[in-house]
């Protein structure tokens, strides 16, 4: 009940305060501070009740991500406009998940309120990013990125407590209960995810939150491909043939910017690597993230690696450096087939039993 009356009375602020500053006339701005402060003392009974009743169960119910982020996008113009700030909302090809929508949008209505509340001029932003699938679980980083006045370091531990606020000064100028963090907190908790921030005084902040939710049973499986290639014209032919065959794909034009992507959360059902790399040669690369990889005790990634030319010497130096299985170049919608064929045996077969198909 709390949400269905938090979510519409955001907009209402939103356009009271409007109103209140651009009023037709004397009374008419009255009327819209009226309605404007008593929709935040509404706002924070409604806090206060989430802190006394027990948290409810989840509702886990199908959302399309890019009619909810618009939702959200509407709800929150207002008052954003209302500063004169820049809305950006930024938007990966998003799938369709399984989550509660009200826990969610609480998260996010908090989350942007916040920046609103501490941000004078420039931007706020949205973005939700799918950064993997696994088998029928997506993982999703959504991020609320703000131009304000930021947090200081030695309080970035403290902001999530129950009642916290940074200090008299900032309460002076910005009226709040210490709430909001604490009940985003809280709700992530229940939905099974996880926020950090990063913050510069003078520069703003930024609200990283990691969901791992299932997938609406309707949304089908899709391999994901790391493509790594320099050649712009070769990139985006191989990047459209892979896409015409429903793989997601994520291109790299240099080594470097390769491995810091295999390092980081997104994971791979393979990787597509062209061995003449403008920084680094693909053997290295390859070298270094099998390293990597055992250190950090991952299961193994197939890499397929693209070359112009091959010889006997060539794919023993290639399978000695940690590739998988060597291809000629130009990558066509046949290597598909060895590709496929590689991964439904590599379990039972080792590399060298594969230079058949050369």
């Amino acid at each position: 009940m709390g949400h269905d009356l938090r979510t519409p009375l955001t907009g209402i602020l939103g356009i009271a305060e409007i109103q209140g500053r651009l009023g037709t006339g004397a009374q008419d701005k009255e009327y819209g501070q009226w309605i404007y402060q008593a929709g935040k003392q509404l706002l924070f009974v409604l806090d206060i009740c989430a802190l006394e009743c027990p948290a409810d169960s989840i509702k886990k119910e199908k959302i399309d991500l890019v009619l909810f982020a618009n939702e959200i996008r509407e709800l929150m113009q207002p008052a954003i406009s209302n500063k004169g700030l820049s809305f950006q909302v930024k938007l990966d090809t998003l799938p369709f998940i399984l989550s509660d929508s009200i826990k969610l949008k609480r998260v996010l209505v908090n989350l942007l309120s916040n920046s609103i509340k501490f941000t004078d001029e420039g931007e706020i932003t949205l973005s939700i990013k799918f950064i993997r699938q696994n088998k029928d679980r997506a993982q999703l980083e959504i991020q609320v990125t703000d131009t304000g006045m930021g947090i200081p370091e030695d309080q970035l531990d403290s902001i999530f407590e129950r009642f916290y606020q940074i200090d008299p000064s900032y309460q002076a100028r910005h009226q709040g209960n210490g709430l909001g963090l604490y009940l985003v907190k809280e709700s992530l908790n229940a939905l099974g995810g996880i926020i950090n921030v990063e913050s510069e005084e003078g520069k703003g902040s930024c609200f990283t939150i990691t969901l791992n939710v299932p997938l609406a049973s309707d949304y089908p499986y899709q391999e994901s491909v790391l493509l790594v290639e320099d050649e712009k014209f070769n990139s985006r032919i191989t990047e459209n043939a892979l896409l015409s065959l429903d793989y997601r794909v994520v291109t790299k034009s240099t080594g470097e910017a390769a491995l810091q992507t295999l390092q980081h959360p997104h994971e791979f059902d393979w990787v597509l690597l062209d061995i003449s790399l403008p920084d680094i040669k693909g053997t290295e690369v390859v070298k270094r993230y099998r390293q990597w990889e055992k250190k950090k005790n991952k299961p193994r990634l197939p890499i397929f690696a693209l070359t112009p030319h091959q010889t006997k010497e060539i794919r023993k130096e290639y399978f000695k450096a940690g590739i998988d299985y060597v291809l000629n170049k130009p990558f066509t919608k046949d290597d598909i087939k060895i590709i496929k064929l590689f991964l439904e045996n590599k379990n039972h077969c080792k590399n060298s039993d594969f230079k058949l198909l050369n």
